[in-house]
Order: structure tokens, then C-alpha cells, then sequence
């Protein structure tokens, strides 16, 4: 403020100190932003590791996302260098070097803009405690089914005519090995982001129901993932009413 009073009292122009205060402004933040950019860079493979928190790189963000990114970028630029430059330049020289204090009714700006600064923080601080409190809910939550040492093989997508003929042969060959418990075979696995639909077509002639769906599981799902069933049955190997049946989770 000092600086800025003998700038003004020896004829400093006030673009010139906007021009100043704007890009001190644009300094600072652009260290914060690359000091933060640094810290997520550095812990991204410890959270995923440790905890499982995936943080997803800035090149596979959203266009959308990315926009409101910048934006509040230009915001903090433009408050912490335009707001603090105007209250200066209006002060006089005399108040600049603290002669004279300024009123409190002429500073409710600057203690609107320090309490929604604590405000921000403290939210941060919450948000941050919800976060973690969500994932060690995930974490230490019990789901209903063991997916420990659990090895996932995806099948190939192009079918040949020993499609199913194949798959039954690694299927004996792995439920031969001494190492492996257990064998199923699904569309999907639990936690894919694979969308299955289940189609219930009401049948007006015989008030019957058909089912129709894009995959499915076979009867060793159930006990693979250790699921238990809290009515009826599993499915049955040797039933071909069960092709069409299905389980409600």
C-alpha cells in the first residue's frame, strides 16, 4: 500500500497499477494451479493404490468440466487483482501509508470477501472429510459377495463356430488346475460398467411372460461369489426352463 501510495503521489497512471496488480494476480495463481496440478500428479498412483480413489488425468476431462475449470481460474485472477487494485486507487495517499484509518463502513467489501474465504475453506474441509468418509464406507462395506483373488478373463468378442465348444474347454482345463477353486462364466462381472438390459414381454394370448436379455450367468455364479439367496433357487445345469429364468437382485 506504501508502494502504492508514493506510485500516486509522484503521478502513477492507474492503468499502470492495474496492469500491476492484474498480473501479480495472474502469477500467483498460476503457481497455485501448477503447485496443485504438481500435488495430484504426485499423489495419483499412492490414491489409487492405498485407497482405490481413481483421479482421472486432465486430458480425459470433459470439455464441459474443463470450461468451469478455467472459468473459476479467471474469477480468482480477476478478484485477487482487480478488486484489491480498485480499493487502493481510491484510497488517498494519506490513508495508503496509515495515517489515517479507514472506516469500517467503507471496508464492508474486503470482510465479505475474508469471510467467504473461511466460508470456502471450511467447506473444502468438510467436503474433503465426506469424501474420505465415503470411501471408507466402500472400502470396509460388506457388498454380499467375495470378489477376493478373483482373476477376470474378458472372451473375445468375434464368435467362431467352436465358440461354445471352446469355452467349455477352458472351462475343464481351468476347474482341472489344482490352483483354481472356482470357475463362472458371465456377460459381466460385478462392478463392470457393462449395461445389461432384462426385457419382461407380456404375452395377451396366454397371459404369459417372456424374457428376453443380452447376457447372462450360468449356475456357478452364485456360489463363486459366495451370494446368498434370500428366496427361491440357483440355477440348474440340467433344467432348460432356467435358459429363460431369472434371479432378482
Amino acid at each position: 500500500m506504501k508502494e502504492v501510495a508514493i506510485r500516486k503521489t509522484i503521478g502513477g497512471k492507474y492503468a499502470d497499477f492495474i496492469f500491476q496488480f492484474m498480473t501479480e494476480a495472474m502469477a500467483v495463481n498460476i503457481i497455485a494451479v501448477a503447485v496443485a496440478f504438481s500435488i495430484i500428479q504426485g499423489i495419483r498412483t499412492p490414491m489409487e493404490v492405498l485407497f482405490g480413489f481413481y483421479m482421472p488425468e486432465y486430458e480425459t476431462i470433459e470439455l464441459s468440466t474443463q470450461a468451469i475449470l478455467s472459468g473459476a481460474f479467471l474469477v480468482g485472477v480477476l478478484f485477487t487483482g482487480f478488486y484489491p487494485a480498485i480499493v487502493s486507487l481510491k484510497q488517498s495517499p494519506v490513508s495508503l501509508f496509515g495515517f489515517h484509518k479507514i472506516r469500517n463502513n467503507k471496508n464492508r467489501i474486503g470482510i465479505s470477501f475474508t469471510t467467504f474465504q473461511y466460508c470456502v475453506a471450511i467447506s473444502l474441509v468438510v467436503l474433503a472429510y465426506s469424501i474420505w468418509k465415503q470411501m471408507e464406507f466402500i472400502l470396509d462395506r460388506d457388498i454380499g459377495l467375495n470378489t477376493t483373488q478373483t482373476l477376470v478373463i474378458n472372451l473375445p468378442v468375434v464368435r467362431t463356430d467352436r465358440y461354445n465348444t471352446q469355452i467349455k474347454d477352458l472351462v475343464n482345463e481351468l476347474r482341472s488346475n489344482t490352483l483354481t477353486s472356482g470357475v463362472t462364466i458371465s456377460q459381466s462381472v460385478p462392478g463392470d460398467d457393462f449395461q445389461q438390459y432384462i426385457d419382461l414381454v407380456s404375452n395377451k394370448l396366454d397371459a404369459g411372460i417372456s424374457v428376453e436379455s443380452n447376457g447372462g450367468v450360468d449356475e456357478n455364479f452364485i456360489p463363486f461369489y459366495g451370494i446368498k439367496l434370500l428366496a427361491g433357487r440357483n440355477f440348474m445345469p440340467d433344467s432348460p426352463a432356467d435358459s429363460s429364468s431369472i434371479l432378482l437382485s
